[in-house]
């Protein structure tokens, strides 16, 4: 079976913005935890939990209002 040019490019989109959802996983869990995508076993892995450490702390030291904001208009949308 040959892959139709929709399929590759799902799997093109998938690959670019799998860092992004990465990223944005740590918040996405924290304003809503209820959501099962959280209970996956990637986020419970060692590497995930370093990379969660990590970007708690960043955020912590660069907290800034105006970015918050931005952060919560995001969601609305």
């Amino acid at each position: 079976m040959q892959p139709t040019v929709a399929e590759n490019a799902l799997v093109q989109m998938i690959m670019i913005f799998r860092n992004t959802f990465i990223q944005d996983s740590e918040l996405m869990m924290e304003l809503h935890p209820c959501y099962s995508i959280g209970q996956h076993s990637i986020f419970s892995d060692s590497a995930y939990l370093s990379f969660k450490r990590d970007m708690l702390q960043i955020e912590a030291q660069e907290h800034d209002p105006a970015h918050t904001l931005l952060q919560q208009c995001a969601y609305a949308l």
